[in-house]
C-alpha cells in the first residue's frame, strides 16, 4: 500500500475510488502433487498477508519480536502451536519472502 508520506511526489500517483481485490482464485499446478499445491498456495496467502500487513525485509525481525496483532504473530511463527509438522518446512519459512 502506498502511504502519501512515503513517496517523493504524491501528485503524481492516484488514489482508486474502488477497492482493488488481493484475492487470486487460485494458483495453476500440474495433477498428482498435492503437496506442492499445498506450499504454493499457503506462501501465496503469506505473501498477500504480509501486504496487507505492511511486512517487509526491512522489519520482518521486529515484527516477529513484537508482532501488533494476532494475524501477524501467526504469520510469522511466534504464536505457539502455529506451524503445521505436515508441510515438512521450517517454522516460519515465510520470513524468507520478504
Amino acid at each position: 500500500m502506498l502511504r502519501a508520506t512515503e513517496i517523493d511526489s504524491p501528485d503524481d500517483h492516484v488514489i482508486l475510488s474502488d477497492q482493488v481485490p488481493s484475492e487470486p482464485i487460485s494458483a495453476a499446478m500440474r495433477q498428482g502433487d498435492e503437496g506442492f499445491v499445498d506450499m504454493v498456495n499457503w506462501m501465496l496467502a503469506a505473501l498477500l498477508i504480509a501486504e496487507e500487513e505492511g511486512i517487509t525485509s526491512a522489519n520482518v525481525e521486529e515484527m516477529a519480536a513484537t508482532p501488533p496483532n494476532p494475524r501477524v504473530a501467526r504469520l510469522l511463527g511466534t504464536e505457539p502451536g502455529t506451524h503445521s509438522r505436515s508441510t515438512g518446512v521450517q517454522r516460519s519459512p515465510q520470513s524468507r519472502l520478504w
